[in-house]
C-alpha cells in the first residue's frame, strides 16, 4: 500500500505539472494569438470600410491566413486535448490516493480483503493508462530530478539566506559573484570555519552514494516484482497454499 501511495503521489504530481505546462502552451501559442489576430482583422476591416486604402484586402487576407495557420498548428499538436487528458489523470490519481488511505484503515480493521484492494487499484491504474497513456517523458524526468535534488536546493537557499542576513553588505553584490564575495569576506570565512551545520554538498554526496547503492540492488528489486506477481496470482485464484509457499 505504501508503494501504491507513492505511485499515486508521483502520478498526481507529474500529470498536474503536465496539465499546467500544456495549459500555458495552449494559451500562448494558440488561444492568445488567434484572438489577437482576429481582433486586428476585425478592427482593420471596420476602420477601412468607409475609406479607400491601397491593398486593403491583401492585408486583411494575410491576417486571416495567419490566424488559420496558428489554429491549424494548435489543432495538429492538440494542446487542449493533452491538457484535458493530464487533468483527468491527475484527478484520478488524487482520488486513488484518498481511496488508498481509506482502504488502508479498513484493511487494518479487517473489513476488506487484500485481493479486493489489489483488484480495485489495478483497475484504476489500468483505466488511467488506457485513457491518458503514459506521462510526458521530459516532465517525468524533470520531476524525478527535482525530487532527488530538492533537499540540496532547499539547504542551499537557506544557507544563502542566512549568510545574507548575517552579512548585509553581500546583498548589494551581483548574484553571479555571490559565492566569491562570501569566500573573500572575513566574517563569512570565520563563521564557515566555526559552523558545524550540515552543508549542501554533504546532502548532495549522500544522494550520490544512495543512487550508486540502488544501482547495485537491481536484483533485489527484480525479486520483489517477481514475488508480488506470484502473490497477485495466488490472491486472484484464492490459492492459500501458493500464498504460504
Amino acid at each position: 500500500l505504501q508503494e501504491w501511495q507513492q505511485l499515486a503521489e508521483h502520478g498526481f504530481e507529474i500529470h498536474r505539472r503536465a496539465e499546467r505546462y500544456y495549459e500555458q502552451v495552449n494559451f500562448w501559442t494558440l488561444s492568445l494569438p488567434s484572438v489577437v489576430l482576429s481582433a486586428i482583422a476585425t478592427v482593420w476591416t471596420l476602420a477601412t470600410e468607409q475609406t479607400s486604402f491601397p491593398n486593403n484586402r491583401v492585408y486583411i487576407a494575410s491576417i486571416s491566413g495567419l490566424t488559420t495557420i496558428v489554429s491549424s498548428v494548435g489543432s495538429y499538436w492538440r494542446w487542449q486535448a493533452r491538457m484535458e487528458k493530464n487533468r483527468f489523470a491527475s484527478e484520478r490519481y488524487n482520488s486513488l490516493l484518498n481511496r488508498l488511505t481509506l482502504l488502508k484503515a479498513r484493511l487494518q480493521m479487517g473489513d476488506v480483503d487484500f485481493s479486493h484492494v489489489l483488484q480495485e487499484v489495478e483497475n484504476t491504474i489500468h483505466e488511467i493508462l488506457k485513457t491518458c497513456g503514459p506521462p510526458d517523458l521530459r516532465i517525468q524526468q524533470r520531476f524525478e530530478w527535482e525530487e532527488k535534488t530538492s533537499q540540496f536546493e532547499l539547504l542551499d537557499r537557506l544557507t544563502t539566506l542566512r549568510d545574507s542576513h548575517e552579512c548585509p553588505w553581500i546583498r548589494f553584490c551581483c548574484p553571479c559573484c555571490w559565492r566569491s564575495c562570501m569566500k573573500v569576506c572575513p566574517c563569512c570565512k570565520r563563521r564557515k570555519d566555526s559552523d558545524g551545520a550540515v552543508q549542501p554538498m554533504t546532502i548532495l554526496n549522500q544522494k550520490i552514494r544512495e543512487f550508486s547503492k540502488k544501482t547495485q540492488d537491481v536484483s533485489v528489486d527484480e525479486f520483489k516484482d517477481y514475488f508480488w506477481q506470484l502473490f497477485r496470482m495466488a490472491s486472484n485464484s484464492n490459492n492459500l497454499e501458493m500464498c504460504k509457499s
